[in-house]
């Protein structure tokens, strides 16, 4: 009869223990964000940016001579959604160049929310290579004020 009773007492325990221990994980979940999708506003705003460079030569001038301070910033301003900020930042396809310089580019210990162009020369049939058309990145970062 002892033996029973310990034996219960044992399981209860261990029923409990492993009670505890999806409860602490659940609640620990809770607090996890994965994937987290960009508001509509934002998304609308850089799907904005994007097609009204690709159907402007001068902002994709622009982009392709790493122009980043001057029509680009200024548009990006103006169609920046009003309660976001945002950074934007042109790069070589491999990333060895970018302006400015990833090691200056500081974002917020926020949610931020990119999206990239690739931006090619096309004056010529295919991918023109001379000095400063090489194919660039822009990309986009937003973030709630």
């Amino acid at each position: 009869m002892v033996n029973k009773k310990s034996f219960i007492k044992t399981l209860e325990a261990i029923i409990a223990l492993v009670a505890l221990i999806i409860f602490v994980f659940s609640i620990a979940a809770i607090g996890i964000k994965t994937g987290q999708e960009p508001p509509g506003n934002v998304v609308d705003a850089q799907n904005f940016i994007f097609k009204t460079v690709i159907n402007s030569e001068e902002y994709r001038e622009d982009v392709l001579n790493f122009d980043n301070e001057g029509d680009i910033d200024e548009l990006v301003s103006k169609i920046v959604p009003f309660s976001y900020d945002y950074e934007t930042q042109i790069c070589d396809l491999d990333y060895s160049t970018c302006e400015p310089d990833t090691t200056n580019l500081i974002l917020p210990e926020k949610t931020v929310y990119v999206s990239s162009l690739y931006v090619i020369d096309t004056a010529n049939t295919g991918i023109n290579t001379a000095a400063g058309n090489e194919p660039k990145i822009l990309k986009v970062f937003m973030w709630e004020k």
